[in-house]
């Protein structure tokens, strides 16, 4: 991952945020994360998250600085990806 933008939407929340992704150098399936300002409003414990990891199955994981899963989403629809953990409040992920 050399940069990717996606943008965040919470179910009940008007405004999404944009998330970024950028080159960590350690593997091919981690990449720094960037999150907007706005997305801590959305889902307070996101300003936690540091790393953006894609497991084996294809979820995308949102991981803190200490391991800790922020987040995880699964590919959905095919368009966005969906999330698991945390089960509330409902979070989709799609590519700008």
């Amino acid at each position: 991952v050399d940069a990717a933008s996606y943008m965040l939407r919470v179910v009940g929340k008007d405004q999404p945020c944009s998330v970024v992704l950028r080159a960590a150098g350690h593997a091919e399936k981690l990449a720094r994360l960037d999150l907007a300002p706005a997305c801590a409003g959305l889902f307070d414990r996101l300003v936690e998250a540091r790393f953006w990891l894609e497991d084996r199955e294809g979820d995308i994981l949102f991981v803190a600085d200490d391991g800790r899963t922020v987040a995880q989403f699964f590919p959905g629809d095919g368009v966005a990806y969906k999330s698991v953990k945390p089960s509330r409040p409902l979070m989709m992920l799609t590519a700008k």
